[in-house]
């Protein structure tokens, strides 16, 4: 089984967080957009790493050598989550029901954070 190191796995959760917050703060929504292309990216056309482990990288080496790893399958099922979420939230935007696509979007950015936390939510 390939396993993701945990490093990796909180700059790509970290990325969720900061594209979600930037939406909210901006007033904008292609930064959801955006961040649907990144998780798209890495999940259907299975790229080794998405574009926010590829910008922490560099920083992460030596963390990354000292670290736990996840499950490649785990991670997956986390961004299939993410994908759909976002594939909502963009869906009710889009139809002009900004406060419930916000509302999911914001769901999304939560689950994010408790997971750099450290808890899972299956």
């Amino acid at each position: 089984m390939k396993e993701i190191l945990i490093p990796f796995l909180r700059a790509s959760q970290l990325g969720i967080i900061t594209l979600i917050s930037l939406s909210f703060v901006l007033q904008t929504h292609w930064q959801i957009e955006l961040l649907l292309l990144i998780v798209l990216g890495w999940l259907v056309v299975r790229l080794k790493a998405n574009l926010f482990v590829i910008l922490a990288k560099p920083f992460l080496k030596i963390w990354a050598a000292k670290s736990g790893t996840e499950a490649r399958e785990l991670t997956r099922f986390y961004n299939t989550q993410a994908v759909i979420s976002l594939c909502l939230s963009i869906g009710l935007l889009t139809g002009g029901h900004v406060l419930a696509g916000l509302f999911i979007a914001d769901i999304q950015a939560s689950v994010a954070s408790i997971a750099i936390c450290g808890f899972c939510l299956d």
